[in-house]
């Protein structure tokens, strides 16, 4: 999943994830040094940038709000039914993680959401991670597109095809007879009207 919202950073990019950076002997010897693999384009800019503009939205006053610390992040939450998984992925121009929340045995958790647990372990992860980095923005966000000027030829076929919908749904419902009303059964015990004072 995070590997997946990766491409989102970095403007339609995928970046192979890998998780040794380096190792060094006791000495400092280097025994590996990760070797970085070229970004491979996966996604449209244009589509990435509407993307991560929503997914700002999200942690700037969203379900993910609880995520935000202060940086231009984006993100998104996600809880499964009966609350058995609460998760929070989202990234920064520098880092991109993701927060799962649930049981080992799957049981439903109590009423836990993605935008409230998990979006609050995201941003305490964050802000140590960004703790000496400067502060920036996704500067390969492209401009709002300008707004249609002409009317998509395919709304009027939509509402023609409601309307035709509705007045089939209206037909059918008065095809159907009345179900017959039984009479309400008679009382066992006289009412308080019939009994003699």
């Amino acid at each position: 999943m995070v590997s997946g919202f990766q491409v989102f950073q970095t403007g339609g990019n995928r970046i192979t994830p890998y998780m040794v950076d380096e190792i060094k002997t006791i000495s400092g010897q280097p025994v590996f040094l990760h070797q970085s693999s070229s970004p491979v384009p996966a996604y449209d800019i244009a589509r990435a940038s509407m993307m991560v503009k929503m997914m700002k939205k999200v942690i700037n006053g969203g379900t993910g709000a609880r995520a935000n610390f202060g940086r231009p992040a984006a993100g998104k939450t996600g809880t499964s039914q009966n609350w058995r998984d609460a998760w929070f992925v989202g990234f920064t121009p520098d880092y991109v993680a993701g927060i799962w929340v649930g049981n080992d045995d799957d049981k439903p958790m109590n009423r836990i959401t993605g935008g409230v647990m998990s979006a609050a372990i995201w941003r305490q992860f964050m802000v140590v991670a960004h703790e000496k980095l400067p502060i920036r923005d996704f500067d390969w966000l492209l401009p709002d597109p300008e707004p249609e000027l002409e009317a998509d030829p395919r709304n009027d076929f939509y509402e023609v095809l409601a309307d035709e919908f509705s007045a089939a749904a209206r037909d059918a419902e008065a095809a159907i007879p009345p179900e017959p009303v039984e009479p309400l059964p008679q009382p066992i015990e006289p009412s308080v009207e019939e009994i003699p004072f």
